[in-house]
């Protein structure tokens, strides 16, 4: 579950992608999404990012490791609370989409320190 999140802060999520006896995937080629909506059933998407395995400089696709990151664009916002989920998808004609995880986060008012 991620944690709340103050405005306009960068936020990167990591993901190790592995099978069922913990051997890593190869997720070459492979995608994540963040989606964050006011609530599960708005029509309206407040965040939306997409990374493709091999876009994020820590990537590691052959050892099946992807990142993530909201930008401060991402997360300029009012302060509200969000749902969100990430969604991976790995390519193929037929794409098979999972969801990795969902939840609920605030985005909060910046501490000035």
């Amino acid at each position: 579950m991620i944690s709340d999140i103050p405005v306009g802060k960068t936020q990167t999520y990591k993901f190790t992608f592995t099978d069922l006896d913990g051997v890593v995937l190869n997720v070459t080629g492979h995608s994540i999404e963040f989606v964050a909506k006011t609530s599960i059933i708005a029509l309206a998407t407040i965040i939306s990012v997409t990374t493709t395995a091999g876009d994020h400089a820590d990537d590691d696709a052959v050892n099946g490791i992807m990142y993530i990151t909201l930008n401060t664009s991402d997360t300029d916002l009012t302060p509200q609370n969000l749902v969100y989920a990430f969604i991976h998808t790995v390519p193929g004609a037929t794409p098979l989409v999972y969801e990795l995880e969902d939840g609920n986060f605030n985005i909060t008012r910046s501490v000035k320190t």
